[in-house]
């Protein structure tokens, strides 16, 4: 269409230089399943991670759900306690709220304490994955080559 036509290259390689070229891509396919098996090592300790930030989350917003229950029930006993040093009475409503917000205290501190049970163990740090030659310092043989 351009004017171009594709170029063939061929290249004869002597039986010395095909195992040297046959040696590189199998080193490259080892290298490629190390990496690949890293890589799972890897997305499984930022699995665990993610993991434990979300329930790092969790924990703080419960947290947070008690902490303004408990001052939202400490305001409503608050004003009572006035009500009733100003002469008042509690009415039934009354007690019906604080009830109610006991309720839900209550039912906020059993999600808290059985989410993680009392003497629970904390998990175990994720293993480190194995060391590799560079970091070792020292370069693994190359298979085939004879190197020790």
């Amino acid at each position: 269409m351009f004017g171009l036509e594709p170029q063939v290259t061929i290249i004869n390689l002597d039986a010395e230089q095909s195992e040297h070229w046959h040696h590189l891509f199998r080193t490259l396919a080892s290298l490629k399943d190390d990496n690949m098996a890293v890589s799972a090592q890897v997305q499984a300790n930022l699995d665990a991670i993610r993991q434990t930030q979300s329930l790092v989350k969790a924990v703080s917003d419960g947290l947070a759900l008690q902490a303004t229950q408990l001052a939202a029930q400490s305001a409503q006993i608050t004003a009572l306690q006035g009500q009733i040093a100003a002469g008042g009475t509690l009415d039934a409503d009354d007690l019906a709220a604080l009830a109610e917000t006991n309720a839900d205290l209550t039912s906020v501190n059993s999600a808290l304490t059985s989410a993680i049970p009392a003497n629970t163990p904390p998990a175990a740090p994720p293993s480190a994955p194995p060391a590799t030659p560079a970091a070792s310092g020292t370069a693994a043989p190359l298979a085939g080559t004879g190197q020790t």
